[in-house]
């Protein structure tokens, strides 16, 4: 039985040394963001780095200059802003729990009401209420903890904070994010200078 790398062998097509030697890299660490694309999508001469952790920094600054610009009255307001939105989430998870419950509670009394035709049925049903039981637990008991009305002082604060760790985090991540974009084009440029050798050779 072929792999997705050797069908085109199996049925016959044509394929070049470099062909199949491209296709299989998609395994390693330099193609790895290809692996779920189809196996006969091109892969590019080089990566670029993602922007999203430069963007997300841009973001964290612009926010950081907006919180130390609030006066005391702002920065009250912003906090009141603050927790009425999470007292509204909270009730919103809450309510969707709820429902989210009740769906299988119902399809728990379902189960438990239904009787296997066979003996060999019975591990079915034990694996159904397994399931419902382990989903309750788990997607209707998490709730967030009662939010805590800050002062306006403190909110101002925490944003500060909040901002600061965002954009070191970012700034990190960026630079780590380049760092890996420039070993995967190398590992990738030795590659096809070593497919070219290998062509030139033959």
């Amino acid at each position: 039985m072929p792999t997705g790398y050797t069908e085109d062998l199996y049925m016959g097509k044509e394929v070049t040394f470099e062909e199949f030697a491209m296709k299989c890299a998609r395994e390693f660490d330099a193609l790895v963001t290809m692996r779920d694309e189809p196996l006969d999508a091109p892969i590019p001469e080089r990566f670029t780095p993602s922007d999203y952790h430069l963007r997300e920094e841009i973001k964290a600054r612009q926010r950081l200059a907006e919180v130390e610009s609030w006066d005391e009255e702002q920065a009250e307001r912003e906090a009141d802003r603050a927790y009425q939105e999470a007292v509204r989430r909270r009730n919103e998870i809450i309510a969707k729990n709820a429902r989210i419950r009740e769906r299988y509670e119902k399809m728990l009394a379902q189960v438990r009401a239904w009787t296997p035709p066979t003996p060999d049925h019975k591990n079915l049903k034990k694996f159904m209420i397994e399931q419902l039981e382990t989903s309750i637990e788990g997607d209707c008991t998490c709730v967030p903890k009662k939010p805590k009305r800050l002062s306006g002082a403190e909110y101002k604060r925490q944003q500060i904070e909040k901002a600061q760790w965002e954009i070191e985090y970012h700034a990190k991540e960026y630079e780590a994010e380049v760092k890996r974009v420039q070993k995967r084009n190398e590992w990738l440029r030795a590659l096809r200078e070593s497919l070219r050798q290998h062509a030139e050779n033959r």
